[in-house]
């Protein structure tokens, strides 16, 4: 945007910011400035922290109820910097294609319960290494561990997508609605 004169709004619950950059189509922001430009309409977020913005993001993902979708299993590897050879070569998968399969199913559950389980432990526990945000890393992956047995133990898969918001506070990121 060009304009000398932006009119800037904050991002509240009732009118979030629409955060599509992430490559994930659900993901709203709250708290958050949002310039317009008078001339085009062009709305432009400012962000803060984006990085730990997208590590809560990953950690939202890795906490989410039901199955990831392609799109989401697409975030998680890219946040962690892995090629989508280096991604199936960690799940033990032969061929470096099924990522690239998995990751074309955006809307539908691309994982199996127990193939799901283990990519967001594997995940974790690459993102513990990089000792950002320790102690919710941890209690994702004791949350995760509580419910193995109950992963393991169903078929049952969600077919829709959660909208995941976050809001920016004063120095951190947190998940709405998270405590």
């Amino acid at each position: 945007m060009r304009g000398a004169c932006k009119a800037v709004r904050i991002a509240t619950k009732d009118h979030p910011w629409h955060y599509t950059s992430s490559g994930l189509d659900h993901v709203y922001l709250v708290g958050i400035e949002v310039a317009t430009d008078p001339e085009s309409g062009e709305e432009e977020p400012l962000i803060p922290r984006a990085r730990d913005l997208h590590d809560c993001l990953f950690l939202a993902l890795a906490n989410k109820p039901g199955a990831l979708t392609g799109s989401e299993v697409r975030y998680m590897r890219r946040h962690l910097h892995w090629t989508q050879a280096q991604a199936a070569r960690k799940l033990r998968v032969r061929h470096a294609q099924y990522f690239s399969y998995l990751e074309r199913k955006a809307d539908a559950p691309a994982l199996t319960p127990q193939v799901d389980l283990l990519w967001r432990l594997l995940c974790l526990t690459a993102f513990q290494s990089t000792g950002r945000r320790k102690k919710e890393t941890l209690r994702a992956i004791e949350h995760l561990v509580g419910q193995m047995d109950k992963a393991l133990g169903t078929t049952e898969e969600r077919k829709e997508s959660i909208p995941v918001e976050l809001e920016q506070r004063k120095r951190d990121w947190r998940m709405l609605g998270a405590a």
